[in-house]
């Protein structure tokens, strides 16, 4: 069974981790993203302005699976994609994710409740890489592993064929674009989208429509007052089916406090605080 649990896609060029980029017809820039960094609110608003929301919402309530199914399916697509790249009057966007905070929504990733048993997602396969790593060959698929552990297989790891939801937002995309690339900071999404729509006169996105885009149900609320943190760092994340915590918020300011996860988050996410300007000592 071990090759359904894999999620081996081409990893070099507009490929890389999966993600193909999105661009449309109707719209005048290209737009790259990145798993864990706004990608489904991304996505919906990016499907928003092409005016194909409704029918990616009609098709299946996760916007992805049109995105996958159908939108990119289409022959011409990824054909598309490789000559808007070499057009260099095409303007190109990335939403970016603050590294730690995307860090840390990675690990809970691979600890969704349904990863805790036998499921052909494909990421049981890495999160049982992990556990390998962490706890042994022979570990149950219900171990726990800590967010520290987890970092440390990152570093160990560092496959170029990780799943996309586990590697840098960074690419070799970016390596050819130049000044054509334009970042937007997830954290600041509202601003970002009302700046790319002024810039490029498109409609304005009500408050009301960024409200719908925004909402996800496989996003977990975190809580500032939560006092798990130090556990999950240092022992790791229960079942979240079996065991209510709080899941703390984390991100580069955080991680200050945490000398050993700083470290190994600077190193694996080294390109992408290069690259897009969050500052490691904030």
């Amino acid at each position: 069974m071990r090759h359904q649990y894999r999620a081996i896609f081409p990893q070099s060029g507009m490929w890389q981790y999966n993600r193909l980029p999105l661009i449309s017809e109707t719209l005048p820039f290209l737009l790259l993203w990145s798993q864990k960094a706004a990608s489904t609110v991304v996505l919906k608003w990016f499907f928003l302005k092409a005016g194909l929301l409704e029918e990616a919402l009609r098709y299946n309530s996760f916007v992805h699976v049109f995105e996958t199914e159908i939108f990119k399916k289409r022959p011409s697509y990824a054909h598309a994609v490789k000559k808007a790249l070499e057009n260099d009057g095409l303007p190109v966007l990335k939403f970016v994710r603050d590294p730690a905070a995307r860090a840390f929504s990675s690990y809970l990733f691979l600890n969704r409740p349904l990863l805790y048993s036998l499921t052909d997602d494909p990421a049981f396969y890495w999160r049982r890489r992990a556990l390998q790593y962490a706890r042994g060959a022979n570990a149950p698929v219900d171990s726990i592993f800590s967010f520290t552990e987890f970092l440390s297989w990152l570093n160990e790891e560092a496959r170029p064929d990780i799943d996309g939801h586990l590697a840098p937002q960074y690419t070799k995309i970016e390596e050819q674009l130049g000044t054509r690339l334009q970042i937007y900071r997830a954290e600041m999404l509202d601003e970002a989208i009302a700046e790319i729509e002024t810039r490029f006169a498109l409609p304005r996105t009500s408050h009301e429509e960024l409200n719908a885009i925004r909402e996800s149900k496989h996003h977990r609320p975190k809580d500032p007052r939560a006092d798990t943190l130090e556990r999950i760092i240092n022992e790791g994340l229960p079942n979240p089916a079996t065991t209510r915590l709080r899941l703390p918020e984390f991100d580069t300011a955080t991680m200050q406090a945490y000398p050993k996860v700083k470290a190994l988050i600077s190193a694996y996410f080294a390109d992408d605080y290069r690259a897009y300007g969050y500052k490691l000592d904030e």
